[in-house]
């Protein structure tokens, strides 16, 4: 079963456009292609409505990030920390509703958008400090001025739990 890698999304002129590649052809050939269902989608409902069915792709795993852009991440962030959407039930019997997930999406989504910026470093066991990230882990540097500085605190927290710092790490701003 294939998905499709994303690299960019851009909606220009009522028309959704996607910059993809399908997951099991190699190589990757990325092009841009028209999404019809959403551009209609977007003439129709407007763009919170194709924001949404988007973040549902990505929640789904029918998009995947070619290169993480705000709706991957977001998704990502909500799954980490706030959100843990369960199918079954919501307790008292009742099912969710898609409606609700898109909801749900939708503002983690507008939330990590309108997150705080600055500049934030993560340390690890009070000496070391990340300084950079390579395709099988992260390099630690007993150096404070060789650290990699992230744009916002969720992005760094996104990168130490994509790879193995959970334990024994603090995230710190810089001023």
């Amino acid at each position: 079963m294939s998905y499709s890698l994303i690299k960019g999304i851009n909606f220009k002129n009522g028309i959704v456009n996607f910059k993809c590649a399908s997951s099991n052809v190699y190589p990757k050939d990325y092009t841009w292609v028209i999404s019809q269902n959403l551009t209609d989608l977007l003439n129709s409902k407007g763009s919170v409505a194709v924001k949404k069915e988007i973040l549902l792709d990505y929640w789904g795993g029918e998009f995947q990030p070619g290169i993480k852009n705000n709706y991957s991440k977001s998704v990502e962030y909500l799954q980490l920390n706030k959100f843990k959407f369960n199918w079954s039930n919501t307790g008292n019997g009742k099912l969710y509703s898609n409606d609700e997930l898109k909801d749900a999406l939708y503002q983690g989504y507008l939330d990590f958008k309108n997150r705080k910026k600055g500049k934030f470093i993560v340390q690890k066991r009070d000496s070391y400090y990340v300084s950079r990230k390579v395709r099988n882990g992260l390099y630690l540097s007993p150096y404070k001025y060789n650290a990699k500085v992230y744009p916002s605190k969720e992005e760094a927290i996104l990168e130490v739990h994509s790879n193995s710092l959970r334990v024994d790490y603090k995230i710190i701003e810089e001023v």
